[in-house]
């Protein structure tokens, strides 16, 4: 059974075909901040549990990276976020880009 991802900023809709789990490396993945339904796509070789971590480490920090900068706003927090996985085993650079 297919999962289907409907983009709300975009006119795109996204069919899951596979399962993963939070240990799923080398992968294309959506953050969706569930009180304004903004969407942030990332790539990672990593775990999705250890990429995901990296995120609410780097608020503190105030790094320019947008996820943190979204979450570290006043009445976020990533409690406030679903995540998707679209795609594994990724070749190439191209493959990361196939996504955005």
């Amino acid at each position: 059974d297919d999962m289907i991802v409907k983009s709300t900023r975009r006119d795109y809709v996204h069919h899951i075909k596979a399962s993963f789990t939070c240990a799923s490396g080398n992968v294309i993945y959506m953050i969706r901040c569930l009180c304004c339904h903004k969407e942030y796509i990332g790539e990672t070789g990593q775990p999705v549990n250890v990429r995901l971590n990296c995120h609410p480490a780097d608020t503190p920090k105030k790094l320019p990276k947008a996820v943190a900068q979204h979450f570290s706003v006043a009445g976020y927090n990533f409690d406030d976020l679903k995540l998707y996985i679209f795609k594994s085993h990724l070749r190439s650079a191209i493959d990361g880009k196939y996504i955005e």
